[in-house]
């Protein structure tokens, strides 16, 4: 397993283990709904009030392109499934407009937990702070691995990462999603899939 997905069993651990008086409290402040494909847990431009945990289904990132610029209308930059954290961080822990918006792709349950709840919690439960803290490092780790296979890794090896770290993607999300993600054209992907199979 890599320092990556030991990082996030770590903070599901802590997850799963909270103390009673953590949990109730933590319980006490979300709210558990059934949400619609489709529905906006964030809206590009907006600032993004809640964290949202998926407990099950998934949803994507993505940013909407301005008008007149080549390509796909808008560009797929992560996709979250069950256990996930999902928000748009820069804007939920800055509490400024978001630069990209999130989807559900499917039905989907979710824990929804404010932003002045979350300070709230993370002030009285210091186990609550290092969930939210080990959340944030994964993100980033996260987030800096994806930058680098962006920049030096070509659109096969990308696809050939996909397949090994993230094969169930490709039977739950759109291809064209999938291709936006990878930094690629549908039409690209489609002749790296031919290639493969």
């Amino acid at each position: 397993m890599d320092a990556l997905q030991s990082l996030r069993r770590r903070y599901l651990q802590l997850v799963d283990n909270l103390s009673p008086s953590a949990r109730t409290a933590y319980d006490a402040v979300t709210r558990r709904e059934l949400l619609p494909k489709g529905y906006y847990l964030c809206r590009q431009g907006f600032v993004c009030r809640t964290i949202a945990t998926l407990q099950s289904g998934s949803a994507r990132i993505f940013h909407l392109k301005p008008e007149g610029r080549s390509g796909a209308t808008d560009v797929t930059t992560a996709f979250f499934f069950p256990g996930d954290f999902v928000t748009s961080f820069q804007s939920f822990y800055l509490q400024v407009p978001s630069q990209s918006a999130i989807q559900l792709l499917e039905e989907s349950a979710v824990t929804l937990l404010d932003y002045d709840a979350l300070q709230s919690l993370r002030a009285a439960y210091p186990e609550i702070d290092q969930i939210d803290r080990l959340s944030n490092d994964y993100y980033t780790m996260w987030l800096e691995q994806r930058i680098f296979s962006l920049q030096f890794h070509t659109a096969a090896e990308r696809y050939a990462d996909l397949l090994r770290n993230e094969p169930y993607l490709v039977q739950k999300v759109p291809l064209s999603y999938i291709a936006s993600y990878l930094g690629i054209t549908l039409e690209t992907l489609s002749r790296i899939r031919a290639r493969i199979d």
